[in-house]
């Protein structure tokens, strides 16, 4: 980062990794299998929608992440779309070891890329380029075939796993201020109830009618 005049100015990596955790993503395990076979996966919340036709995506991996070379190399994998009730799935996958597939449930995708069961949702996709990008390797994906359960996504922001819920942005109507009352309400039961989750370590959902 520069400032006017050219001079440098000191960036502070810790901050801007606390900026970009204000964004809300969802959660996912991209998965692959190598020249054996073998299968290989890691949770991302670094996925993006590219275009839609063609239907391109797009997610990113460390150049320092163990599987990096077996995804560089790889000519297919797939996005697994976490639901609600993976976070352990999320945990798993994110930490190091071989054993991450064992006693979790997959099918074989196209070229025998697993898909996790479970999921909200899959898109099944071919590489068709990768290029580097800083410290990260960015992969482009060209989706050949999508599967959606209608299962509740898994949410992450701030630094941890939230609960999503709707949001009503039409206009209020007349009464709008009991609405309004309401919806205030059911923000602060959400937060409650994100606090209570991280302090029983449970994922819990909240019920509105």
């Amino acid at each position: 980062m520069l400032e006017s005049n050219g001079s440098a100015l000191a960036f502070d990596s810790r901050e801007l990794r606390q900026v970009l955790g204000s964004f809300v993503t969802g959660v996912t395990v991209i998965t692959t299998v190598d020249a054996h076979g073998k299968p290989h996966g890691l949770t991302a919340n670094s996925f993006s929608s590219v275009s839609l036709d063609p239907p391109l995506i797009l997610w990113s991996q460390s150049l320092k992440a163990p599987s990096h070379p077996v995804f560089r190399d790889a000519e297919r994998f797939v996005v697994n779309i976490l639901c609600d009730d993976q976070v352990e799935v999320s945990q798993r996958f994110a930490r190091g070891g071989a054993e991450k597939f064992t006693g979790c449930p997959t099918r074989p995708g196209l070229g025998g890329v697993p898909l996790l069961g479970g999921c909200s949702a899959y898109l099944e996709c071919r590489r068709i380029s990768s290029f580097p990008g800083g410290d990260h390797m960015i992969f482009l994906g060209e989706v050949e075939r999508t599967d959606r359960t209608g299962r509740q996504p898994l949410v992450f922001g701030g630094g941890r796993y939230l609960a999503a819920q709707p949001h009503d942005i039409g206009p209020p109507p007349a009464e709008g201020g009991a609405n309004i009352a309401r919806l205030q309400a059911v923000r602060l039961a959400t937060r409650a109830l994100v606090g209570l989750s991280d302090e029983l370590d449970e994922t819990m959902g909240l019920g509105v009618w």
